[in-house]
């Protein structure tokens, strides 16, 4: 009877544990997203706290494509950048302190999107170097500045090396060496790999941002 009891308690714990890690796997719901509905998105050039300076407008340069492919009309990111400089306010920083009532003023926005990036560039391993991206992004109602959907974007270039195959040791010596040369010789921004950050973090089947009206009205 002890026996029948203990499988019986082993047998709920695993109906449990599987329950939770189909929660789990379920996609995130955003109401307060599916109340606004925003259909129009103004994307503000990032604060940058990493040490590569161009990261704030190679991640600004690559952000609208999977926006606009999630089904939102994304406010020409050069325009925008360009605008808000004619009209004094130069920095990154500052122009993410502009208030909500100046910026619905000017763009009239459904919703507005800041980034914090805490990474963008190299990092060196011993016989390594690879692409790495932390970020935070924060999509926000323009009408109130409640959060509408937020994401912690973590883009590790050795992942897609892992998948692809790295050739062994000696294929990531050679590929340290290579990457060090182009970002010498060519000026590496890292448009791909923020590129692909951004799809990734967008996309993501578990907390990626939902599917916007542009692409809800496509797909009925």
């Amino acid at each position: 009877m002890g026996r029948l009891n203990k499988l019986s308690r082993s047998a709920c714990a695993l109906a449990v544990l599987a329950i939770t890690l189909v929660a789990c796997a379920e996609p995130m719901r955003f109401e307060a997203l599916e109340q606004v509905n925003p259909v129009r998105i103004l994307v503000l050039p990032p604060q940058n706290n990493s040490p590569e300076i161009e990261g704030t407008y190679t991640f600004l340069s690559t952000i609208s494509k999977p926006l606009g492919e999630r089904g939102y009309y994304v406010y020409p990111v050069g325009v925008v950048d360009s605008y808000i400089k004619a009209n004094g306010v130069t920095l990154p920083q500052e122009m993410n302190q502009i208030p909500l009532d100046k910026l619905n003023a000017q763009f009239a926005p459904d919703a507005i999107l800041y980034t914090d990036i805490d990474y963008f560039g190299q990092k060196f391993a011993l016989i390594d170097s690879y692409a790495y991206i932390d970020a935070n992004l924060e999509l926000v109602d323009a009408a109130t500045g409640n959060t509408l959907w937020q994401k912690h974007m973590v883009y590790d270039e050795r992942q897609n090396r892992q998948q692809q195959g790295d050739g062994g040791a000696l294929g990531q010596i050679i590929g340290a060496v290579l990457v060090q040369m182009i970002a010498s010789a060519m000026d590496y921004k890292f448009f791909n790999t923020s590129s692909m950050a951004n799809m990734t973090a967008l996309n993501d089947p578990i907390n990626g941002l939902p599917v916007g009206p542009l692409r809800q009205t496509q797909e009925q």
